[in-house]
């Protein structure tokens, strides 16, 4: 699929540039949750999983989900 990395890089959440314009749009989307937001994600690494759960961010695997 044209434009979907195969591996998410949580930098955009961890360290928002909110001067790139595609950055903006994700920041804001992402700072006017009210109580939860999910982002589905198609793989993330251990080592981004890590650094999402060290900021507090709950990772929930569906690939197993039943």
């Amino acid at each position: 699929m044209r434009g979907i990395k195969k591996v998410f890089d949580p930098n955009f959440i961890l360290n928002p540039d909110i001067n790139k314009k595609e950055n903006r749009k994700f920041y804001v989307a992402l700072s006017r949750a009210k109580e939860k937001i999910f982002i589905t994600v198609p793989t993330l690494s251990e080592e981004n999983k890590e650094e999402l759960q060290r900021k507090r961010i709950e990772i929930i695997n569906l690939e197993n989900f039943n």
